[in-house]
């Protein structure tokens, strides 16, 4: 059962009809489409789309990703709506995942983009403001912020990938690093190059039944008194 709720450029979430989740065994697959930067207002309305689809029974969660990135701090918010999702999540970068885009796309347990997407990591980038007293003595304290930046999310992104935050580090440091689907793939940045949405579904609904198997056996059986068993 497909559902759609989608975060806009224009930063409006527009979510489908959900029916009630009468039936807790029913497979419901919901969609997310990321199409916007990365900002206070998406990653809220973020978290609010995932909210929805939870709420109304979905048993794994397909995050389409088309970003260019924005801020560090609510893309980190974003990723962490993501990883601590109930169900299985599944991402798929259909253009571009650029910036916080690409640690965004990190935090999915399925990572997938198509033939023809690209990603791209870099350092992260700062504007100091000030007179030309103030602005060496800013200049130091926002380099050692930048510092610390760039390890952080280094260590979130080489996680899964084969590269070290070392050499992960050392790619950043020449500039943007653009990656087409051959060199996602080969340094672990995906998990899979697909060609269309229905091997993405066939993705999420496998993870989503092996969930559901393992929730099945974990679940208690209780017996009535005097019930066969």
């Amino acid at each position: 059962m497909r559902r759609s709720i989608a975060a806009f450029l224009a930063a409006v979430v527009l979510t489908a009809p959900f029916p009630a989740a009468a039936n807790p065994a029913q497979l419901n697959i919901a969609f997310i489409d990321f199409h916007t930067g990365v900002s206070m207002e998406s990653a809220a309305l973020f978290g609010l789309a995932e909210r929805d689809a939870l709420d109304h029974g979905a048993n794994a969660l397909i995050i389409r990703i088309d970003s260019d990135g924005g801020s560090v701090e609510y893309g980190l918010a974003i990723a962490n709506f993501i990883t601590k999702a109930s169900v299985p999540t599944v991402c798929i970068v259909t253009e571009r995942a650029q910036s916080m885009g690409f640690v965004i796309l990190q935090a999915c347990d399925v990572r997938l983009m198509t033939p023809d997407a690209f990603l791209m990591a870099h350092e992260p980038w700062s504007q100091i403001q000030g007179n030309r007293h103030e602005i060496i003595k800013r200049a130091i304290l926002e380099k050692l912020r930048l510092d610390k930046i760039s390890y952080t999310l280094a260590y979130v992104v080489t996680r899964r990938m084969t590269l070290s935050v070392k050499q992960y580090l050392a790619k950043i440091e020449k500039g943007d690093w653009v990656m087409k689907a051959p060199e996602a793939l080969a340094v672990g940045a995906v998990d899979k190059v697909v060609k269309s949405l229905d091997e993405v579904e066939a993705i999420a609904t496998s993870l989503a039944q092996e969930q559901m198997a393992r929730q099945a056996k974990e679940t208690p059986q209780v017996c009535l008194p005097g019930a066969a068993h």
